[in-house]
């Protein structure tokens, strides 16, 4: 389970903390949160439950297959966690799946993708907490996030905030727009959970 620290930190005081394999952290809005990873070796890896994974290689997918289908290059899909840091909302975040447009992609240098995606997409895990998904959507909108997917396997709905205007719950047999983050595309919530 997530925490809070009640510990104010910028951006670069983040990037300074020690690795340690066996807490993961994240950076909202200038507050520190922590929580016990479970790994404790450093060559261990991260592990999802099989419904998270199979959802966020199912949304990686149709945010792919779209990009590939346009007549130029508009952006890039990115999944598993990728390393963003927010500027606008001193944060630093793990996106499960992120779209970049093309004008915003990280060099071979970055470590971490600097500015906010057009589109992110957080799957919820059990051990999210409701105070850790409202401080993340806060910190992207503020950042220039066009849209941000909450998306939760457990009900399979998809809620979708955007800086203007109120968030929309839509689940099984639904489908939403994504515009103007991405124009032309609609998704099915049926295909996300397939």
């Amino acid at each position: 389970m997530s925490t809070a620290t009640n510990q104010q930190m910028t951006l670069e005081e983040f990037r300074k903390l020690p690795e340690d394999p066996a807490v993961e952290r994240e950076l909202l809005n200038g507050m520190l949160y922590e929580w016990f990873s479970g790994v404790v070796e450093k060559d261990s890896m991260t592990r999802r439950i099989h419904r998270h994974a199979e959802v966020e290689a199912n949304v990686a997918f149709l945010l792919k297959q779209f990009v590939k289908s346009q007549p130029s290059v508009i952006g890039k899909v990115y999944s598993g966690e990728v390393g963003c840091e927010l500027l606008e909302s001193n944060s630093s975040v793990g996106i499960d799946v992120a779209f970049y447009a093309t004008d915003q992609l990280p060099t071979e240098e970055d470590v971490y993708i600097t500015g906010a995606p057009l589109v992110a997409v957080d799957i919820l895990s059990p051990s999210d907490v409701l105070k850790n998904l409202q401080a993340k959507v806060k910190a992207y909108l503020v950042s220039g996030t066009q849209q941000v997917w909450i998306i939760d396997p457990h009900f399979k709905t998809v809620t979708i905030y955007r800086p203007d205007r109120r968030p929309e719950m839509f689940s099984e047999g639904q489908q939403f727009s994504c515009e103007p983050a991405l124009t032309g595309l609609t998704i099915n919530v049926d295909d996300i959970f397939s």
